[in-house]
């Protein structure tokens, strides 16, 4: 129950009491997300990619029905170099949607997973962590994991080149 608004009150005699009630449970329900969602934010542009990682999962787990968590997770797994926990995340998505809403992943999730399958890297890595990523790890050109020793060119060192 850490984290929540606790529910189960019985009000029928207090109607307006309990629509505040919810209101004020979704607002802050609203709140913790969006600061779940900044501190992740902060801590992989840190490179704190395991941090970021948990704080997603948490995300997640307050709305395991909402995509982008999920894509999130997935992401920060493959960067890591945990393919297969990236994979794994994208089949739990798959089954969440098919048995709640009888859904497919949207064509940008499954482009991603196509891409950590593949072992490329993704356009949907944000660029604040491809520039710590290219300054802190083997310079501008590092290997992607599982990606048998091929060398790849980080997006933003490219782009940085092109500048100067």
């Amino acid at each position: 129950m850490a984290g929540r608004i606790p529910g189960g009150f019985d009000l029928r005699c207090a109607a307006e009491f309990e629509a505040w009630v919810i209101r004020r449970r979704e607002a802050l329900t609203s709140t913790r997300q969006a600061l779940l969602s900044s501190c992740a934010r902060a801590e992989e542009e840190a490179g704190q990619l395991r941090a970021a990682l948990a704080l997603r999962q948490q995300l997640l787990r307050g709305d395991e029905l909402a995509e982008p968590h999920h894509q999130e997770v997935m992401r920060l797994h493959a960067l890591l170099g945990e393919r297969g926990a990236a994979l794994r995340q994208f089949a739990r998505l798959r089954q969440v949607l098919a048995d709640e809403l009888a859904l497919e992943p949207l064509p940008k999730t499954v482009a991603l997973a196509q891409e950590i399958l593949r072992g490329t890297p993704s356009p949907c890595f944000p660029r604040p962590f491809l520039r710590w990523w290219a300054a802190n790890v083997n310079g501008p050109s590092w290997r992607w994991p599982g990606h048998r020793g091929r060398r790849l060119t980080c997006a933003a060192s490219r782009a940085s080149e092109k500048r100067g």
